[in-house]
């Protein structure tokens, strides 16, 4: 059984690796398991070649402090922390952290998935987003995370 499942869950990421949009040919994809979260938008992912510190492109959550911060954390960790996850790497930013686009077991991205439960902002100077910014104005609309009464 425990065979079954690491083949269906190999399978699973190379059909999602296939699917990737061509423009993301350009960008690392790399395959691990998340170990570590330092924020809603910031975890560790270890794999063959490393451990990766990687922080969320395109979204921004509430630091620690902030309200829907820790909420925010939280929700990273219960959908990455000891799973697999796939990471398409776009770049790096100031802090020497790799910047990307997180995929999780089922195929969702956690970048819009924290927007999507009003957990983070999407970040309009750096993106021309219309996924992102409909998650967005649906969190606000059903008023969770951030849009909360």
């Amino acid at each position: 059984m425990r065979s079954m499942r690491k083949h269906l869950i190999s399978f699973f990421f190379l059909f999602i690796l296939i699917l990737l949009p061509r423009s993301a040919s350009a960008d690392l994809v790399i395959v691990g398991k998340a170990i570590a979260v330092m924020s809603g938008d910031t975890l560790k992912v270890l794999w063959t070649g490393g451990i990766e510190m990687v922080r969320l492109a395109d979204i921004d959550t509430p630091k620690a402090g902030e309200p829907q911060g820790q909420e925010a954390k939280w929700f990273t960790e219960d959908h990455t922390i000891a799973l697999t996850v796939i990471v398409t790497i776009k770049g790096v930013d100031q802090f020497g952290r790799s910047v990307g686009e997180v995929f999780l077991e089922d195929g969702r991205s956690l970048n819009q998935e924290l927007v999507k439960n009003g957990l983070a902002r999407w970040r309009k100077k750096y993106l021309d987003g219309a996924i992102f910014e409909r998650l967005e104005r649906e969190a606000k609309e059903k008023k969770v995370g951030l849009w909360g009464e």
